[in-house]
C-alpha cells in the first residue's frame, strides 16, 4: 500500500537539515552551588542577564522540586529538574551570540539551543504489499501475540503515554482505552494544581490546551492516531482491530501544533509530563539526525531514573548510520522496522545503540475519520508495537523498572540478521526482531551488556598513535544475578591490535554497574591518521547467554615535539610545555643538546590575586585551567622551519576563570643563530563581558641545569630575561625571554621550606595568590640562589594595559639555551632582532583625495604588505588618535591633512600624510510665480520656476515629480492640464567630484468650481470643490456669498471685499450644498461639496 515512495525520504530530510535553522529559546541547567543565583537582583548572573537587556529565565518545569535522593537504580544520579531554565532570545539578538556569552559564565552545568527540529516519522506503504488488506494476523503471529495474550492481556494501571500528533478519543475502538486524570476534570480550574486547567485526557502541548485530539483539518496527519491504535486499541470488543497492548491505557499528548505544517514542538516537556503522571511506558515516534544535546538526556535520565518509566522511540526511516535522537539516547529504547516477513526495511536509519526491530510496514489500523484500514508505515509503526509489549510485560512482572521490561524484551527478541538480504545490517539495527511471547515467558533472564568504554595510556591519559593502551569497560547487569561472565573485544580498524583481549570477571547483582579493573590491552600504530573514529565490539558472555555491542571511539593527538635545532621540546594541548604534568609525566620534556632542563613549565594568565588561569601545581594537585578548542597540528608557515600551534579557553577554571581565548603557536628555526632557542606566541583574547584594567601573562619556569639543587636564578634589564645557571661550573644556561612589548615581570625563588621569597612558600604548594604575586610585582626577586645555589624557580612575563572586550594582544616569549653567559647574550639579541624584523608594520600608501564638502566618506586602507590595523590621527606624532582599523570614515567639510601609520604588528610602521580636498556646491534656489494661496494653481494654468544664479560651472536640471524636464537652463516655463500634487526639484551639481545638492518645492493644482461670469468684465473663482475648511475665490469685484444645505436652510451668508483669498466653512457639517453669489447687482449660482 505504498502511496508515495519519496515522501519518507522528504520528511527525514527534514529532521536532519533544520538543525541548521535559527531559534529562539535557550534552555541551560545551573550547578547546584548556583541553586540561588537566580533569586538575588545583585548576584553576578542576575546583574549580567540585566546588562544585556535579556528577559527574566523561567524555570522550565516550575512544579518540580529537588529529589529527596541523590542516586537511583544502577547508582545513577537522579536528575534536578528545578535547575533547569529556559530563556527567550529577544529580537535582534543573535541566537548564536547569547548561546556563547552565556556558556562562558561559571554558573552552569550546560546552556543548548533546543532547536524544536523533530517530525513525525512516516513512511508510506508499498503497492505490493496490497495482498494483506485488512489483515492483521500476519504481524500478530510474526510478533506471536496471539500466544503472549494467553499470558498477559495487559492491566489497566499500566498507561502508555503516546507522544504524538493527536488521538480521536472518542474513536469506539480507542473511547475506553483513554487514561483519565480524575484529580482534573473538566471545570475550568487547575484543581491538581500542576499549571495545566483540566488535563482530563491528556494535554495539547503544541497548543497548550487539553484538547488532545488530532488538528480537524484536511492536511493533518493521522500519524498519532495509527501509533496509539497500534499500541493500545480496544481490544476483545468485537470492533474494528485490536492494540497490542489490550487492556492497558492511553494517555494522549499531543506534542505539536499543526497550521498546514508542525511547529511548537514539546516533546521532551511532554516525556516528563508522561513520566510525572504514571506512564510506566512512553512512545515517541518522532525525532531528528542531530548531535546529543545534554538537556534532552537529562529528560531521559528523568523519566528513567526518578520514575521507572520506559521511553520507547523510533529509530529512523533513512538509509544510512544516523545518530537519531531521541532512539539513540542512553536508556531509551530504539526501535527499527522490518517487514511482517522479516526483511529488514532498507529505509531504516542505522545506528549501533539500536536495540530491536519490529514490523513496519503493511501494518492495519484505526483512523483519524473513525474508520479502519492500512496505515502509513515506518518505524514511526513499529515504535508503538514495543511500546504496546512493553506494557505487556510490566503488566505480567510489576516488580521490573522500565530499564528492565526494555532489556526483557531485547534479550528475547528473535534473530533476523540470517534472513536473506539482512546481513548488511547486522548489528546496526540492534538485537533482533520483537518477540512479545519469548519475552512473557522470561526466557532468556540474563542481561548484562557492556555501556561504555575508556581508553588509557600507561600514563592514565587518553591515546594517541604509538601508544600501549588499556581499554576499560563499563558493564550494567539488568535482570538475573551472575555468578560470573566473560567479555572478549575487536577493533575493525587494522591500527589497532589488541594483545589481551579476553577478560573474565567475577559476579554481578541485578541492577549493579561498574568498570573492571582488569582492562583490555592494545598497541595503537603510529601509521594510525587521526582524528580517527575507532569502532571496538565488546562481546559478554555468561552461560549460554551471549551479547555484543559497539563503541565509537574518538582518537586525536595531545601533544606535538618542536626539534628541528638545539632544543626538543614537547607542545601540550593545556598551555603546559614538556609533559602533560609531573606525577604522570607524558612528553619528552625540554630538552638542549639532550638534556633534561626543565622539571615543570607552563603558561599562567591572570588579573587578580584571586583570577588566575594557569596550568602548573597547586596546593593540592594541578591547576589545568585550559582546554583544547581545536586539534593541536603542526603548521607551514613561510619562513619557520617547525610551527605547532593549538586554540586553548580557560574554561575548566571555574570560579578564577577570566573568559580567555589563546591561540598558542611554538616554533622553531634551524638557521645559526637561532640554534638554542623556541619562540612561544600567545594571542590573547577578552572574551568575558568586561574589560580588564591590567593583565598579566607569564611562563612558569622550574628549570634544572646540571644540579637542580645547585642551580642560581637572575634577571638581564637590558634583554628582558630571567635565567637560571648551575653554580658549580656555569657553562650551561635556561632562560625566559620577553620580546614582545608590555611592563616586564620577573620573580625568582628557591623551592625549598622557609626561605626568604617574600612570603612565596613553594613547600606546601602554589597558591593563586602566589602565582599572582610572582607574575605581577614588576622586577619583584631578580635573583634566586645565591651564595651556594639551590632548587629555583622564576616566572617570567608582562602586564599588558587596558584590555577591552573582544580585543586580542599578542605575547611573545623565547625559551633560550646556551653554553656560556656570552653566548646566551648574543643568542637573545639575535632573537630580539628577528622579532623586531618581522613584528614591524610596513607603511601605508599615500593619498591625495577630493571630496564633496559634507560627505560622510568611508575609505580603506592599504598598502603592499597587506596591513589590516592602522592608526589615523590629526598630526605627524600622532598624539591623538582619531581612529583605528582598515577602515576610515569620517565627514569632509574643509581642506585638511591626516597622518597614518600600521599598527598591526607589537611596532608601529612609518607615518604617511593624505591630504583632503573639500569642494563645495552653493546651496540651491529657485522662485515659483504666479500661484493662488497656498502654493495652489488652477488647471490648465502655467507658471515660471527661475533658479538662482550660481555661476556657469553649475549645472542646472530641472525635474517635475523626479522626470527630467530641462537641462542647464536657469529659467523655465511650466504648465498643468490635471489637477494633482506635484513636486518640482532643481538639482545642482559641479564635476571633479561630482557632487551635487537639490531642492525641491511642492504646488498643487485644482479643478475650479467654475468661472462665473458676471458680465464680459466680471468673475468670481470659487475653488477648490469638494472643499475641506478653507474656500479659495477670485473675484475682479466684491460679491456676497450664501450657501444652503439640501433643506433650504441657510449655513453661510458673508460680503466678501478682498480680490482673492480665503472663505472659511470648517464649522458646516460636510454634505452637498447650494451656493449663491451677488456682485455688482448680477446673481450666480452652483453647487458645493464640503468634506
Amino acid at each position: 500500500m505504498f502511496k508515495d515512495y519519496k515522501l519518507a525520504f522528504v520528511l527525514f530530510l527534514l529532521t536532519f537539515i533544520s538543525g541548521t535553522a535559527s531559534g529562539s529559546e535557550l534552555v541551560f541547567k545551573l550547578l547546584p552551588e548556583y541553586r540561588q543565583s537566580l533569586s538575588s537582583s545583585n548576584s553576578s548572573l542576575s546583574l549580567f542577564i540585566q546588562e544585556m537587556s535579556l528577559p527574566e529565565p523561567q524555570r522550565h518545569f516550575p512544579f518540580h522540586q529537588t529529589p529527596r535522593m541523590e542516586t537511583g537504580m544502577l547508582g545513577k544520579p537522579l536528575t534536578d529538574l528545578s535547575l533547569i531554565y529556559r530563556i527567550s532570545v529577544p529580537e535582534p539578538m543573535s541566537t548564536i551570540f547569547l548561546l556563547n556569552q552565556l556558556k562562558k559564565r561559571p554558573e552552569f552545568q550546560y546552556v543548548e539551543w533546543i532547536q524544536n527540529d523533530a517530525i513525525p516519522l512516516s513512511m508510506p506503504n508499498d503497492p505490493s504489499a496490497d495482498s494483506t488488506i485488512g489483515n492483521q494476523r500476519q504481524l500478530f503471529r510474526r510478533i506471536q501475540a496471539y500466544q503472549a495474550w494467553n499470558l498477559s492481556q495487559g492491566d489497566t494501571n499500566v498507561v502508555i503515554g503516546v507522544l504524538d500528533t493527536g488521538i480521536p478519543v472518542d474513536h469506539e475502538d480507542m473511547i475506553s482505552q483513554i487514561k483519565i486524570n480524575p484529580l482534573d476534570p473538566p471545570n475550568g480550574i487547575d484543581d491538581d494544581q500542576n499549571g495545566l486547567i483540566d488535563d482530563y485526557r491528556g494535554w495539547d502541548f503544541g497548543s497548550n490546551d487539553n484538547n488532545a485530539t488530532p488538528d480537524n483539518t484536511a492536511t493533518a496527519p493521522g500519524h498519532g492516531t495509527s501509533v496509539a491504535g497500534l499500541a493500545g486499541a480496544g481490544s476483545n470488543n468485537a470492533k474494528g482491530v485490536s492494540g497490542l497492548a489490550w487492556n492497558c491505557k492511553i494517555l494522549p499528548l499531543k506534542v505539536w501544533k499543526w497550521a498546514g505544517t508542525f511547529s511548537n514542538f514539546k516533546g521532551y516537556e511532554a516525556i516528563v509530563y508522561a513520566a510525572d503522571h504514571g506512564c510506566k511506558v512512553i512512545n515517541c515516534s518522532w525525532g531528528s539526525a542531530r548531535s546529543n544535546v545534554q538537556y534532552e538526556q537529562d529528560i531521559i535520565n528523568y523519566a528513567t531514573f526518578n520514575k521507572g518509566a520506559l521511553i520507547v522511540a523510533a529509530g529512523g526511516n533513512t538509509a544510512g548510520f544516523y545518530n537519531f535522537l531521541p532512539a539513540n539516547y542512553d536508556y531509551v529504547m530504539g526501535v527499527a522496522m522490518t517487514d511482517t516477513t522479516d526483511k529488514i526495511v532498507t529505509n531504516s536509519s542505522q545506528n549501533f545503540k539500536l536495540d530491536l526491530m519490529a514490523p513496519g510496514i503493511n501494518l492495519y489500523g484505526i483512523k483519524t475519520d473513525g474508520s479502519y484500514g492500512w496505515v502509513d508505515g515506518g518505524s514511526s509503526m513499529a515504535s508503538p508495537l514495543v511500546a504496546g509489549a512493553a506494557a505487556l510485560v510490566r503488566s505480567r512482572f510489576p516488580e521490573l523498572t522500565g530499564v528492565q521490561a526494555g532489556e526483557l524484551l531485547r534479550v528475547n527478541s528473535d534473530t533476523v540478521y540470517s534472513v536473506p538480504g539482512n546481513v548488511l545490517f547486522r548489528d546496526r539495527l540492534g538485537r533482533g526482531r520483537l518477540n512479545v511471547y519469548k519475552a512473557l515467558q522470561k526466557l532468556q533472564s540474563k542481561s548484562i551488556r557492556a555501556v561504555d568504554i575508556q581508553i588509557r595510556n600507561k600514563q592514565g591519559a587518553g591515546a594517541i598513535p604509538g601508544d600501549s593502551v588499556g581499554v576499560y569497560v563499563r558493564y550494567e547487569n539488568y535482570l538475573d544475578s551472575l555468578n560470573g561472565f566473560s567479555a572478549t573485544i575487536y577493533s575493525s580498524n587494522p591500527a589497532v591490535q589488541f594483545y589481551v583481549n579476553n577478560q573474565s570477571y567475577s559476579g554481578i547483582g541485578s541492577m549493579q554497574s561498574r568498570v573492571e579493573a582488569n582492562p583490555f590491552l592494545a598497541v595503537i600504530s603510529p601509521t594510525l591518521v587521526v582524528p580517527a573514529d575507532v569502532n571496538f565490539r565488546v562481546d559478554v558472555n555468561s552461560g549460554t547467554y551471549h551479547d555484543q555491542r559497539w563503541f565509537t571511539v574518538h582518537i586525536d593527538q595531545r601533544m606535538l615535539d618542536l626539534d628541528v635545532n638545539q632544543v626538543r621540546i614537547t607542545v601540550v594541548n593545556n598551555g603546559r610545555l614538556g609533559s602533560t604534568d609531573v606525577s604522570a609525566p607524558q612528553g619528552r620534556g625540554i630538552q638542549y643538546r639532550n638534556v633534561q632542563h626543565c622539571g615543570e613549565a607552563g603558561l599562567m594568565v591572570g588579573t587578580g590575586p584571586s583570577q588566575v588561569s594557569n596550568c602548573v601545581f597547586d596546593t593540592t594537585g594541578y591547576d589545568l585551567h585550559f582546554r583544547p578548542e581545536n586539534a593541536i597540528r603542526y603548521l607551514g608557515y613561510p619562513g619557520i622551519d617547525q610551527h605547532a600551534t593549538v586554540h586553548l579557553n580557560d574554561s575548566a577554571a571555574g570560579a578564577l576563570r577570566l573568559g580567555l581565548g589563546i591561540k598558542e603557536t611554538a616554533f622553531e628555526f634551524t638557521s645559526a643563530e637561532l640554534q638554542g632557542s623556541v619562540f612561544l606566541n600567545y594571542q590573547i583574547t577578552n572574551r568575558s563581558l568586561t574589560g580588564f584594567d591590567s593583565i598579566c601573562v607569564a611562563q612558569y619556569n622550574d628549570w634544572e641545569v646540571e644540579n637542580f639543587n645547585l642551580n642560581r636564578a637572575g634577571w638581564m634589564d637590558s634583554l628582558r630575561l630571567g635565567y637560571t645557571s648551575g653554580k658549580v661550573f656555569r657553562n650551561r644556561y635556561a632562560a625566559t625571554q620577553i620580546l614582545s612589548s608590555g611592563e616586564p615581570q620577573y620573580y625568582a625563588v628557591e623551592a625549598l621550606p622557609n626561605t626568604n621569597n617574600g612570603n612565596i612558600n613553594l613547600f606546601d604548594g602554589f597558591a593563586i595568590s602566589e602565582k599572582w604575586k610572582m607574575m605581577s610585582s614588576g622586577i619583584g626577586r631578580p635573583s634566586a640562589g645565591i651564595g651556594n645555589g639551590n632548587n629555583v624557580v622564576q616566572v617570567t612575563g608582562v602586564k599588558l594595559r587596558n584590555m577591552s572586550v573582544g580585543e586580542t594582544r599578542k605575547v611573545t616569549f623565547a625559551y633560550v639555551f646556551a653554553d656560556s653567559l656570552p653566548q646566551l647574550v648574543e643568542r637573545a639579541k639575535a632573537n630580539l632582532a628577528w622579532f623586531r624584523k618581522h613584528n614591524t608594520s610596513s607603511t601605508p600608501l599615500p593619498r591625495k583625495s577630493r571630496f564633496c564638502s559634507g560627505d560622510s566618506v568611508l575609505v580603506s586602507i592599504a598598502n603592499p604588505d597587506g596591513v589590516q590595523q592602522f592608526k589615523v590621527s590629526s598630526d605627524s606624532i600622532q598624539s591623538q588618535v582619531l581612529y583605528q582599523g582598515n577602515l576610515f570614515s569620517g565627514t569632509i567639510y574643509s581642506d585638511s591633512s591626516l597622518f597614518v601609520s600600521g599598527c598591526d604588528s607589537l611596532y608601529p610602521g612609518p607615518t604617511v600624510r593624505w591630504q583632503w580636498e573639500s569642494a563645495a556646491v552653493p546651496a540651491s534656489a529657485f522662485t515659483i510665480s504666479p500661484l493662488l494661496p497656498g502654493d495652489t494653481l488652477a488647471v490648465d494654468s502655467s507658471v515660471t520656476v527661475m533658479a538662482t544664479d550660481t555661476g556657469s560651472s553649475v549645472h542646472n536640471q530641472w525635474y517635475v515629480n523626479n522626470m527630467l524636464q530641462a537641462d542647464t537652463s536657469l529659467v523655465l516655463s511650466l504648465g498643468f492640464d490635471t489637477a494633482g500634487t506635484y513636486e518640482i526639484c532643481l538639482e545642482q551639481s559641479i564635476r571633479n567630484p561630482n557632487c551635487s545638492t537639490r531642492v525641491c518645492k511642492t504646488i498643487r493644482t485644482f479643478t475650479p468650481l467654475g468661472v462665473k461670469y458676471l458680465d464680459a468684465n466680471d468673475f468670481v473663482v470659487l475653488y477648490p470643490n469638494p472643499v475641506k475648511g478653507m474656500l479659495n475665490y477670485k473675484t475682479r469685484s466684491p460679491f456676497h456669498l450664501k450657501i444652503y444645505d439640501v433643506m433650504g436652510r441657510r449655513v453661510f451668508s458673508g460680503f466678501v471685499e478682498d480680490l482673492k483669498g480665503q472663505i472659511p466653512v470648517g464649522d458646516i457639517p460636510s454634505g452637498v450644498f447650494h451656493y449663491t453669489l451677488l456682485s455688482n447687482g448680477i446673481p450666480a449660482n452652483g453647487n458645493l461639496i464640503i468634506e
